[in-house]
C-alpha cells in the first residue's frame, strides 16, 4: 500500500498466466527463474534470499487462509520496496514441495481473500499487475496420500517491485493497537522499518529517484 490507501477498482482478478519461466527484475536486472516442475517431496534446488521466500502450512478453513495470508503479508510489502520477488506456499523452508491441500472451495476462497488484498493496492499496482498469482498442482511421486475433495498445490505469488517514489506498507494494520508495517528485503531477510530508519529509508529513497531523472535527462 502506498500513501494512498484506497482503490477504486473492484473488478480486476489476474488469471492472465505468463508462460515465460524467466522474469527479470527491475531493480537491479537481476533474473528472477519460476518453477516449471512440482513433484511431491522433491527438492528446488533453490534458496531463500532477495527473491525468493518459502512458506508450508495447512489450510482447513477460511479462517485458516486469512490467518496465514495476514501472518505472510509482509512479504508483499518487502518485495514492493526493496526488489521483485517469489513468495511460494506449499513450499518448507528447505525448499522441499509438500503442497498445500484445498477443496475447490477453498482454493476459491484464497483467490477472493487475494483479489481483495491486492485492490488495497494503489491504481498503478492494480493496473500493471505487479502482484499475480498460480496455482500448480502438485505431481504425486508415489509417496503422496491422496484425501478425497482435495488437490494438492504449491500458490505462486509473483511481486514486481512497485514504484521508486513510493513507500509499500501492509494491506492491513499487523494488530489493532499497530500500524501498518513498512518492510524491506535486506540480505534474504526481512527486515521491518519503522520511526527513524523509516524516515531515513523514505528520504534515500525519494533522493534516489530523483537523482536517476536527473541522470537520464543529462543523457537525453
Amino acid at each position: 500500500m502506498s500513501l494512498n490507501q484506497e482503490s477504486n477498482i473492484s473488478q480486476f482478478y489476474p488469471r492472465d498466466y505468463n508462460s515465460n519461466n524467466i522474469l527479470v527484475n527491475s531493480q537491479n536486472n537481476k533474473s528472477i527463474n519460476r518453477l516449471t516442475n512440482f513433484v511431491y517431496n522433491s527438492n528446488v534446488n533453490i534458496y531463500e534470499d532477495e527473491n525468493y521466500e518459502f512458506k508450508q502450512f495447512t489450510i482447513n478453513s477460511e479462517k485458516d487462509i486469512n490467518n496465514h495470508l495476514r501472518q505472510n503479508m509482509k512479504y508483499f510489502s518487502a518485495f514492493l520496496n526493496s526488489n521483485s520477488g517469489i513468495l511460494y506456499f506449499g513450499i518448507n523452508d528447505n525448499g522441499i514441495i509438500k503442497g498445500i491441500e484445498l477443496t475447490n472451495e477453498l482454493k476459491y476462497a484464497f483467490e477472493l481473500k487475494l483479489k481483495k488484498i491486492i485492490e488495497t493496492y494503489d491504481e498503478h499496482i492494480i493496473k500493471n499487475k505487479n502482484i499475480t498469482w498460480f496455482f500448480h498442482e502438485v505431481k504425486n511421486n508415489g509417496e503422496m496420500k491422496l484425501n478425497e475433495n482435495k488437490i494438492r498445490y504449491v500458490i505462486e505469488i509473483y511481486i514486481k517491485v512497485g514504484l521508486p517514489d513510493h513507500i509499500y506498507t501492509t494491506p492491513y494494520k499487523e494488530d489493532d493497537n499497530d500500524d501498518y508495517g513498512c518492510y524491506i528485503k535486506l540480505n534474504g531477510t526481512v527486515k521491518k522499518v519503522a520511526g527513524e530508519s523509516l524516515f531515513y529509508y523514505t528520504k534515500n529513497k525519494i533522493m534516489k529517484y530523483i537523482k536517476s531523472i536527473a541522470e537520464r535527462k543529462n543523457n537525453n
